[in-house]
């Protein structure tokens, strides 16, 4: 099997539980499911890989006492998997296929409606309202969620976890680089737009 190939499926693994790290036998099972099969020490050099790029695209963790790596991945592995930026030594993703260019506009979207309010912390629900009323596109909260969560990873965002019973939501406010983003006096890959 191509090596490239393996680590861009082990990043789109990683990124459908965005938030959870992922054990190198559990990835060793799902990667089976996508003809992918791989002993788990290859998998573990592949983690290691991705984890050494610049920057990071998985974070792994080694846990000594259960022969286990674990590896969760970052928003520059997600930059890998949506084609915003391409690493000779894992396969190139079709900006186009991966719909680069809609989640470029929400990223951008979400920024604009933060420097809105700039000193205030926004509900994500409030966010997908806003997005509604602006009639811009359909977006669920979920979607939200994993969109805040990758430009708090960028740095562009500090969000806060509420939570109430057994729902969980996130508040967002813009950080100063947000900004800079949001104003177009800073490029950041998989936010701005050449």
């Amino acid at each position: 099997m191509c090596v490239k190939t393996r680590r861009y499926h082990i990043l789109r693994i990683a990124n459908d539980l965005y938030r959870h790290a992922h054990p190198d036998v559990v990835m060793q099972e799902a990667l089976s499911e996508v003809n992918q099969d791989a002993p788990r020490n290859n998998i573990r050099d592949h983690f290691e890989y991705l984890a050494n790029l610049d920057p990071p695209a998985l974070i792994v963790a080694k846990i000594e006492d259960h022969d286990m790596w674990t590896a969760r991945i970052t928003p520059a592995g997600v930059d890998i998997i949506t084609g915003a930026v391409s690493v000779p030594g894992v396969r190139s993703a079709d900006p186009i296929a991966e719909s680069l260019r809609i989640k470029s506009d929400t990223r951008r979207g979400i920024l604009a409606h933060l420097n809105d309010k700039p000193t205030k912390h926004v509900e994500d629900v409030d966010l997908v309202e806003q997005f509604v009323a602006d009639s811009f596109f359909a977006i669920d909260l979920p979607e939200i969620q994993y969109q805040l969560w990758y430009l708090e990873g960028k740095g562009l965002v500090k969000t806060e976890e509420i939570k109430i019973g057994k729902a969980r939501n996130v508040t967002a406010k813009i950080t100063p680089a947000g900004t800079d983003v949001d104003n177009g006096e800073t490029y950041c890959v998989g936010v701005s737009r050449k």
